[in-house]
């Protein structure tokens, strides 16, 4: 991991500064493609990650999404405009829930755990 900031990290990949992922904070943003899963894990393995944030919901951003969240249990945050993303694709099953999965850990806006940028 490189430090771009007091805070705020990029996780190594590859090829360099393709697929980015970072940690700002304790909160990791965006989780790459399902095959980056044991990379991303293993890289933020010795820190406190309490949530995770997508930027936008892109497969690029949030394939290792469901993966993480499980591992780590830990939430997953998105922005208000992503959150009926995968119902347009898959069917009204999904309403209400991000793009990456249908874990109720990503669900719901007034939940404990799922949360969209409109939550206060």
């Amino acid at each position: 991991m490189q430090e771009l900031a007091n805070g705020v990290w990029q996780l190594s990949g590859f090829p360099p500064n393709n697929i980015n992922v970072y940690v700002l904070g304790d909160v990791l943003i965006d989780a790459g493609l399902g095959l980056h899963r044991r990379r991303i894990l293993r890289q933020v393995a010795d820190r406190n990650i309490t949530a995770h944030a997508l930027t936008h919901a892109h497969f690029d951003h949030y394939g290792s999404s469901h993966a993480i969240c499980e591992r780590l249990g830990i939430p997953l945050w998105c922005g208000a405009a992503d959150e009926n993303w995968r119902a347009a694709v898959n069917g009204a099953a999904n309403v209400g829930r991000c793009a990456s999965c249908s874990d109720p850990r990503c669900a719901d806006p007034g939940s404990i755990t799922g949360r969209t940028s409109t939550d206060p």
